[in-house]
């Protein structure tokens, strides 16, 4: 035992137990920030403004310098979003940021 330190094996003394703190992440291990009602207002906007230019996800991802995926969870309220983001979306729609943050 003297050889590692009072532990059983080396592994025991690198891997020491610790108490993990409540956090945002999902049973999947991906993060999620909470809801706002911004992010619903904001999905919405994007949807609207997005059909009545007649745009795909696809082609507005594109135009924006997203992924489609990205895209498609904001549109859905699921996917934070930041205000980097905002403005491209925004430029590739031909709108302001603010408009599409505005109930």
């Amino acid at each position: 035992m003297s050889a590692h330190h009072g532990c059983a094996t080396w592994v025991e003394c690198i891997l020491k137990p610790v108490d993990l703190k409540p956090t945002l992440f999902d049973p999947s291990g991906v993060k999620r920030t909470p809801k706002s009602p911004l992010r619903d207002v904001f999905a919405k906007n994007v949807r609207l403004a997005r059909a009545e230019r007649g745009l795909s996800q696809e082609k507005l991802a594109h135009e924006a310098g997203l992924n489609r995926t990205y895209l498609s969870a904001v549109e859905r309220s699921e996917q934070s979003i930041s205000l980097d983001n905002v403005h491209r979306i925004a430029v590739a729609l031909g709108t302001s940021a603010w408009k599409l943050l505005a109930e």
